[in-house]
C-alpha cells in the first residue's frame, strides 16, 4: 500500500489552499491508480507466469478490478489518499514477492510530483 502526502509545514491551511490541495492529491492518486492497473494488465496466457520481483500477471483480472483509490483525507497539516486492494492475495503479493502498487507510485512519481507542486511555493510532496 502506498500513500502520498502533501503538506505545507506547520502553518494551518486556509480553505482555498485546502481545496486546491485536495484536488491535487486526488489527481496524483489517480495517476498512481492508473499506473497500478496497467502494471497488472499483462495476461499470463501470453507472457507466462510473472517472475519474483515483477508485478503479478493476470489470470482472471480480479486483482486489476479490485485496485482502488481511497478518497482524499484532509488534516490540519495536509492531505493524503491511498491506492490499495482489498483482496487477500493482492495484499500478500504487494507485501512479499510481487509488489505492484509501490512500483506504480515510483513509476508515476515524476507526474505525481509535477501535479502536486506546480505553481505553489512552499508545498512539499513525499512518499510515505
Amino acid at each position: 500500500m502506498a500513500r502520498i502526502v502533501l503538506y505545507r509545514g506547520r502553518r494551518s491551511l486556509d480553505h482555498i489552499t485546502r481545496r486546491r490541495m485536495a484536488r491535487r492529491v486526488a489527481a496524483a492518486t489517480n495517476e498512481v491508480y492508473k499506473t497500478a492497473v496497467l502494471l497488472v494488465n499483462t495476461p499470463t496466457r501470453s507472457a507466462g507466469p510473472s517472475k519474483v520481483g515483477e508485478p503479478p500477471h493476470k489470470d482472471t483480472g480480479d486483482l486489476q478490478r479490485r485496485i482502488f483509490a481511497q478518497p482524499v483525507r484532509m488534516t490540519p497539516k495536509g492531505a493524503s489518499a491511498k491506492v490499495a486492494t482489498n483482496l487477500d492475495y493482492g495484499v500478500f503479493w504487494e507485501t512479499t514477492v510481487r509488489p505492484y502498487i509501490r512500483p506504480a507510485l515510483l513509476k508515476a512519481w515524476p507526474r505525481v510530483k509535477r501535479v502536486l507542486t506546480r505553481r505553489d511555493t512552499g508545498l512539499t510532496a513525499r512518499i510515505q
